[in-house]
């Protein structure tokens, strides 16, 4: 009866609002009342199947961390610990092979509880298996000889010449890989045909050695990750046969004649996957850290009348923004290479400057977000058993790996510049009616937002209509590249001038949305981080509990170190 009255009491608030903003805020409230935990038996909801895979992980003594956290061993107990998790892993998948959900969500719980874990199942499974699949014909699938041949007989011969060629940073090559793929210059007869994928063996199966030509360490210390055996690789006149070059785009025949790849952007393509994969690493990652810090930010409570920390503005406002993200993960690009080659070949210049700027510019986002995480919980945040700085310290690699943050956002500036080049000509001279499409299908409309100076914002909802933020973000991207006034900051005027974009008073209404949005999103925070379903021993943060009583929690951890 009560859930009746809350439903017709929403529809009577919707049938009486006539604007967006109402509009936006009503949707809030469904939010709230659909995830609120009054409306629904927890109990009973978190015994449902889809709670299975962290039963699992759970009773299991041999997946879960010893002591609920792996932040008091030592180097070589982590790289021990995530080993024997591999092992029960992919024993425990071929015991639940009939239930191929059951493992999926599996292997994202794993992920989830431990990154060490997960960045050894993502090297394997994603980025050496996607090797195989973007560059492999389905002959090279599969391959665990180790076989050499003499160059007479048809073998490439692997090698490092300098100290500069040594490949550092490889995953897994440290301790425990037994193959790896490769990025080399092809050279045949002197003459340098360019960058393809072999296949390399690094170690002996049956004894784990360093196979002859191979010469092979382990990093050490990082600042991160430790579970994982990042490592450094130098190849002395290391020889393959002809077979172990990947040769689904490029080509070598048995005769020795190259045969160039249709794109030389080909030879990249695996980081294209890689960059997409971010987001989900991201929704992970991130969605810890806030969790612990909503949660956290919701219990402390300090002031002259003791209120919630949450309710301070300076604190929510940090916040919100994070919890207000929500990512998906793009799969579309790898699959095109694998299923429809022609059409992956000519969206490729595309998918590759949506992955550079979407990877350069979530990951310096979530560097901020656990930046502002660390602040929002004081001295606290600094004990590794918060985990909050140990989710920095992962974190860090991803502005970095899969390709460097500035680079990428420079690529994706390069391609937005060439096509509008291109746009300006096409209309301009060989025809108005030709349209470019993708990604980009905005910039067809550039000559009517070349004519707009300023934005036509008059009151704040405005703001909550969708269609009219996104005039404006399409402006950004189109009048800016287009005009040739003063670009500066964002053509944000602190006066009335008439030479930026927004005015004094338009931007005092953004401020004051942004303000109210960050405040509404705050009262259903603890609605919405629940709905990511952590489950406390996945974040392992005391701070992090669901149920109070988290200061008693965290000194029952440092007790337990010794």
């Amino acid at each position: 009866m009560k859930n009746n009255n809350k439903i017709n009491k929403i529809n009577k608030i919707n049938n009486d609002s006539n604007d967006n903003k109402d509009n936006a805020i009503n949707r809030l409230i469904v939010i709230q009342n659909h995830l609120s935990p009054g409306s629904i038996d927890l109990a009973r909801e978190r015994e449902n199947p889809g709670f299975d895979a962290y039963k699992i992980i759970q009773r299991d003594p041999e997946l879960y961390i010893p002591g609920g956290h792996p932040f008091d061993m030592t180097l070589k107990e982590q790289r021990e610990l995530v080993m024997k998790q591999i092992l029960r892993y992919q024993k425990t998948r071929q015991a639940l092979k009939n239930d191929p959900l059951l493992c999926r969500a599996l292997e994202l719980t794993m992920g989830t509880y431990s990154e060490a874990f997960w960045m050894r199942i993502y090297v394997h499974d994603t980025l050496f298996r996607q090797a195989f699949e973007m560059f492999g014909t389905k002959e090279q699938y599969g391959l665990e000889t180790t076989a050499t041949y003499d160059k007479t007989t048809k073998e490439f011969i692997i090698n490092s010449p300098t100290l500069g060629s040594t490949k550092i940073w490889i995953g897994m090559a440290g301790q425990t890989a037994t193959h790896t793929v490769a990025l080399c210059q092809t050279i045949i007869d002197n003459i340098n045909y360019g960058i393809n994928w072999f296949i390399v063996p690094l170690r002996d199966i049956p004894t784990g050695k360093p196979l002859p030509g191979i010469i092979v360490g382990d990093l050490g210390a990082k600042y991160g990750r430790h579970g994982l055996d990042n490592g450094w690789i130098q190849f002395c006149h290391k020889r393959v046969p002809r077979e172990y070059m990947l040769m689904k785009w490029s080509k070598v025949t048995i005769e020795g004649i190259f045969i160039p790849s249709p794109n030389p952007a080909l030879s990249y393509i695996t980081l294209i996957g890689e960059r997409f994969s971010v987001l989900y690493g991201a929704q992970n990652a991130l969605g810890q850290a806030l969790t612990i810090a909503c949660r956290y930010g919701c219990i402390r409570r300090q002031g002259t009348n003791n209120e919630q920390i949450m309710d301070y503005q300076s604190h929510y406002v940090n916040l919100m923004p994070g919890v207000a993200i929500i990512l998906n993960r793009w799969s579309q690009a790898t699959k095109l290479a694998q299923t429809n080659q022609s059409e992956f070949l000519e969206k490729i210049n595309d998918f590759h400057a949506i992955s550079s700027g979407l990877k350069a510019t979530l990951t310096w986002w979530g560097s901020e977000v656990l930046e502002r995480v660390r602040r929002s919980m004081g001295g606290h945040a600094y004990s590794a058993y918060n985990t909050i700085g140990p989710a920095i310290a992962d974190w860090g690699v991803t502005t970095t790996g899969g390709g460097d943050n500035f680079v990428l956002l420079q690529q994706t500036a390069k391609y937005l510049l060439d096509i509008f080049k291109n746009i300006i000509v096409i209309q301009g001279e060989e025809g108005k009616r030709k349209k470019i499409g993708s990604s980009v299908i905005y910039l067809n409309g550039f000559q009517k937002y070349m004519k707009i100076t300023q934005c036509n914002l008059s009151n704040e909802n405005q703001l909550y209509d969708l269609d009219f933020t996104l005039d404006i973000f399409t402006w950004l991207l189109n009048g800016a590249q287009a005009t040739s006034s003063l670009w500066n900051d964002n053509q944000i005027g602190n006066s009335d001038s008439n030479s930026y974009y927004f005015n004094k008073n338009q931007i005092k209404m953004i401020k004051n949305v942004y303000l109210e949005i960050c405040k509404e999103t705050r009262k259903i925070v603890i609605p919405l981080v629940d709905a990511w379903g952590f489950p406390d021993f996945i974040l392992k943060a005391p701070f992090g509990r669901k149920s109070q009583g988290i200061i008693k929690s965290l000194l029952e951890k440092i007790i337990e170190f010794k």
